[in-house]
């Protein structure tokens, strides 16, 4: 019999059925993801989580993709530490190999293709306050697609502790005070990636490192770096990787080509607000994003949003509420070193 455990795919879904059906079992080692001290599930109980995966794509008979890259690609399903994909979705599928001989193609919907650069282009250039592209009409405005859209959303969350540390760093001469490291008054608040102009949000980062990189210092600059610390639980969007954290078997049939296409709207989405604040982009470059960021404060309640940093390494976090957070202490740092990558673009 062949055998695998929870640790071996991304879908939280799938993890908490593989738990709960080996509650109790013996704790070993798993050969596929090399987990040590797991609870081991017979892989061919997971086949019916899987068909269900494999109805959101369309059977063709060429330039189509294997299942195994179907699945990963689409629903990023499987944890990377798995060298062999292949042999694991072969056993769990081993009483349906018609499955795995086929090839598959995923076809996004226009709401995916072009709905994002759609409504991008309307609420710059058009209808600032009242949008009528698709996407606004289907989800912000709680269409008919904005439940699988919040349900997925809901799917992204993280919970971050009372007492965890968040970091702030500002260029500073001169030592800062609390108040100056935490967000601005509404009268001096530009606008950012996130916020609008007046509207002041905390941007913050999860490891010193990042929010340093993030305010771009030069050889001998002084930065102040402020640590805060959560005062209750909150919790957070989690944008840093959609595909991989959504719970996709969350949802139905029908239901699992619109979580798709939304998946890959908050890549985009994702991808915007990561993106380096440039001298050369004006406020109206920041509309879109501080639009999605203004629907997921007031509309769905999160305390925050997560973003991949834009210097490749560590996460942003944008708090909406500085009352969740307290400024702990202050240190002052001058900065030794500045390393700049560079790849030619012509």
């Amino acid at each position: 019999m062949s055998v695998c455990c929870a640790n071996c795919f991304n879908d939280n879904q799938l993890k908490h059925f593989i738990l709960n059906e080996c509650h109790g079992g013996a704790l070993s080692r798993c050969s596929f993801c090399r987990s040590e001290g797991v609870q081991l599930i017979d892989t061919g109980l997971l086949s019916e989580h899987f068909e269900t995966l494999t109805k959101a794509f369309d059977v063709v008979e060429s330039d189509g993709l294997s299942l195994v890259d179907a699945l990963q690609q689409h629903f990023s399903i499987f944890n990377e530490r798995i060298s062999d994909k292949n042999t694991l979705l072969n056993q769990i599928f081993k009483d349906n190999q018609q499955l795995l001989s086929n090839q598959y193609k995923y076809s996004y919907t226009d709401l995916c293709t072009h709905g994002w650069a759609s409504f991008k282009d309307e609420i710059v250039k058009l209808n600032r306050f009242f949008p009528q592209t698709h996407i606004y009409k289907e989800i912000f405005s709680k269409g008919d697609g904005s439940r699988v859209f919040f349900e997925l959303t809901e799917t992204l969350l993280s919970t971050y502790s009372q007492g965890d540390a968040l970091f702030r760093a500002r260029l500073s001469e001169t030592m800062l005070t609390a108040s100056e490291m935490e967000k601005p008054p509404a009268n001096l608040a530009s606008a950012g990636r996130a916020n609008p102009v007046g509207i002041p949000y905390l941007y913050l980062s999860n490891n010193i490192d990042t929010c340093i990189a993030e305010v771009r210092p030069s050889k001998g600059a002084k930065i102040c770096i402020a640590t805060f610390r959560l005062n209750n639980q909150i919790k957070l969007l989690d944008l840093t990787n959609p595909r991989e954290r959504a719970t996709f078997l969350f949802f139905n049939d029908t239901e699992l080509k619109e979580a798709l296409d939304y998946t890959a709207l908050l890549e985009k989405f994702s991808y915007e607000l990561s993106l380096p604040v440039l001298p050369t982009r004006t406020n109206l470059d920041y509309i879109p994003t501080q639009f999605i960021c203004e629907f997921f404060k007031a509309v769905c309640g999160y305390a925050g949003v997560i973003f991949k940093s834009s210097f490749g390494f560590g996460d942003n976090i944008v708090l909406f509420n500085d009352e969740d957070i307290t400024c702990e202490r202050i240190m002052q740092y001058e900065i030794s070193e500045v390393i700049n990558k560079h790849s030619s673009i012509s």
